[in-house]
């Protein structure tokens, strides 16, 4: 399994459709993720359920974004909700 990490993405066209038990799925294809290393790559960024939820006013065509996500397989990015802050001590 995928390690979970914080990722930069520049999203690309965004399509939500409803699945057949009735919980919307959001897939933005065309999508740049920005790694820390500086390097780049395209991806396609899906996002279901709950954690599509959490994002939904993130998802926006063109707007940067950094989200909690895990990759399934080489270019398939799963949105598993929003960046995460480390709290304030």
């Amino acid at each position: 399994m995928a390690a979970i990490i914080q990722l930069k993405v520049r999203l690309g066209s965004v399509e939500t459709k409803t699945a057949v038990n009735g919980q919307k799925y959001s897939t933005i294809r065309g999508s740049r993720a920005f790694y820390k290393n500086g390097n780049e790559a395209d991806v396609t960024v899906m996002a279901f359920g709950k954690a599509r939820d959490s994002v939904e006013s993130l998802l926006l065509e063109g707007e940067t974004v950094t989200v909690t996500a895990q990759f399934d397989g080489k270019n398939l990015l799963r949105v598993l909700g929003p960046q995460k802050v480390a709290k304030a001590a």
